[in-house]
């Protein structure tokens, strides 16, 4: 409530008399007494119910019920990963309530919490990012830990940790383990030894994912038959803690393209993927849908599809030809690939029938025949091109008979 305050206001000194007062009290009574009765509800009870309805507004973010503690750090990663630090801040606040000493979990709600500038050195170096590497992995190689990859980001001014493109610049902060790792490639480069990032491998980050588990008693439940050696170790168990691009491409270069277009999907449903991992996408659909063209041809059929949807997406729509194709003759029932070809196809058929028809009248045959094989590969149904082509053919074994 506020008071007013004569001498705060500025009307100190004033002299008012009790016998100014008690007629413009008198006067007030009875206006009040007018006015009361055209209002049911008093201004007064108006502000006190909007004072109440504001007060029992939810909070914006509650912590999901139900998941187990690794699944809650899996959540809180992808919220880190997709730029969310507030829904992030609050599993990892759930999952800190059950384990308060877990020393990696204070560390990523001080990420969350604190300026990079409390936890990093100002003074920094500049990195090049090389294809396949993250923030995830420069955290691992410069800074020693895969969990520092948030305070990285946000260090760089990064809202989105998994958006990063190829040849983008990073600052790493000047550590001593970040120095020591950066003498170490400077020595690498000086003796002729070709500076190739490390491959992505998920071995370091299970490392550090099992230590983080293994400090914090809460994690039994991830025990299964008192097994607790061959739980902790296992891959399976333990992969969900790792971001989802250091997954994908890991499967890449295991050569299983199909575990990474599922990891592609998760990136596409939750932080996007940048403009270089969108390009890169085509070929990792392509490899995927090849795989299972055998086992599962719907769905390699799908992958077909959705490589040839990006490829249309920056302008190569020919190159989409071949994709679409796949994608119609795997499943016939696949009525957008259907959809798409059709337009695509008779574009560049007709391009390159018109094309083979001036080179015709030219008597360029072999460019002429050329052509019209082409419009034949693109659209086998395409009459014209066929009847021309048979045309041209018998036209120029004419004329080298005639040239014998």
């Amino acid at each position: 409530m506020t008071h007013l305050n004569f001498r705060q206001t500025g009307v100190a000194g004033m002299r008012i008399s009790t016998r100014t007062l008690i007629p413009v009290f008198l006067v007030c009574t009875v206006l009040y007494g007018c006015t009361s009765t055209k209002k049911e509800e008093p201004v007064v009870e108006e502000t006190n119910i909007q004072t109440q309805e504001q007060q029992m507004v939810e909070p914006e973010f509650t912590a999901q019920k139900g998941l187990t503690p690794r699944a809650r750090l899996q959540l809180v990663m992808r919220y880190l990963s997709n730029g969310e630090p507030d829904k992030a801040r609050v599993e990892l606040q759930e999952y800190i309530n059950t384990n308060p000493k877990s020393p990696r979990a204070n560390m990523l709600m001080k990420q969350i919490d604190q300026p990079a500038s409390s936890y990093f050195p100002a003074s920094n170096f500049a990195v090049t990012m090389n294809k396949g590497e993250t923030i995830s992995t420069l955290a691992r190689d410069y800074l020693g830990d895969v969990f520092s990859f948030y305070a990285l980001a946000k260090y760089n001014g990064i809202e989105k940790p998994a958006w990063i493109d190829e040849g983008q610049v990073i600052k790493i902060p000047a550590t001593p383990e970040a120095l020591k790792h950066k003498a170490e490639l400077i020595a690498m480069d000086q003796d002729g030894q070709a500076v190739v990032p490390e491959p992505v491998s998920g071995d370091d980050m299970l490392d550090q994912a099992l230590d983080f588990v293994v400090e914090d008693a809460g994690m039994t439940e991830m025990m299964t038959d008192g097994a607790e050696s061959e739980a902790m170790a296992s891959d399976s168990d333990m992969s969900d803690m790792m971001m989802p691009e250091d997954l994908m491409n890991e499967a890449i270069d295991n050569g299983d393209y199909v575990a990474a277009v599922e990891q592609l999907e998760v990136i596409k449903a939750t932080v996007g993927l940048s403009s270089s991992g969108d390009k890169n996408s085509i070929s990792t659909y392509q490899q995927a849908a090849r795989q299972l063209e055998s086992v599962d041809p719907k769905r390699a059929a799908e992958y077909y599809y959705e490589s040839a949807k990006v490829q249309i997406k920056y302008g190569q729509r020919e190159s989409a030809i071949p994709s679409l194709k796949k994608a119609v003759e795997l499943d016939p029932g696949n009525v957008s690939a259907e959809n798409t070809l059709r337009p695509i196809q008779q574009e560049f058929a007709d391009k390159y029938h018109s094309e083979a028809s001036i080179a015709y009248r030219k008597q360029e045959l072999d460019k002429a025949i050329a052509l019209w094989h082409k419009v034949i590969e693109i659209k086998p149904d395409h009459s014209a091109a066929k009847a021309y082509l048979a045309q041209a053919e018998e036209l120029k074994a004419k004329l080298s008979e005639l040239q014998e």
